[in-house]
């Protein structure tokens, strides 16, 4: 686990498509909003792998961005060797998270699934115990949006995921 320390200016366009040529297809990382702070992990195929970005909800946006930009170009295409042995006490963002149990993290925690898409970064919000799980708050931004913009639009998303929430939409029986 690793706390964030700002790094150079932008450089998500050129990192992000670097990588996305690097891995030949499109890259992936994850953000989980639990007692006001951002965790930040990166993908590999589709679980979570390697030390956590742990960042202040009250931190710039930059930040933010920043953090989920580094994870972006963390992710790798194959699952490293024993991450499938793993049980979900060894899970980063969990133990990050300081929650006394897994089931108090899923109840608690918000997560931000970040993705390229093409030219395009996609985020999508919802709650982690979402019992509707095809149900999210999304949007799409340009690969080339400065980290700023990138925190912004994460935040965003989070505010419109707790509006679906509030209204009952990411329970099964809405």
């Amino acid at each position: 686990m690793r706390n964030h320390t700002p790094s150079p200016p932008d450089h998500s366009l050129q990192d992000l498509t670097r990588h996305r040529t690097d891995v030949g297809g499109e890259i992936k990382a994850r953000l989980y909003l639990y007692d006001q702070r951002f965790i930040v992990s990166s993908v590999a195929a589709i679980a979570e792998y390697g030390s956590v970005t742990i960042v202040p909800f009250d931190a710039p946006d930059r930040e933010i961005g920043l953090a989920a930009c580094n994870h972006l170009v963390r992710f790798v295409p194959d699952l490293p060797p024993g991450l499938r042995d793993q049980t979900s006490k060894d899970w980063q963002a969990y133990q990050a998270s300081g929650a006394k149990s897994v089931k108090q993290f899923n109840a608690n925690a918000w997560r931000v699934s970040i993705s390229t898409l093409n030219m395009a970064l996609c985020l999508q919000a919802q709650p982690v115990s979402a019992q509707v799980s095809y149900l999210f708050a999304g949007s799409d931004i340009g690969l080339a949006t400065r980290h700023a913009g990138i925190g912004a639009a994460i935040r965003r998303v989070l505010k419109a995921a707790a509006v679906l929430n509030e209204n009952g939409l990411f329970d099964e029986a809405a």
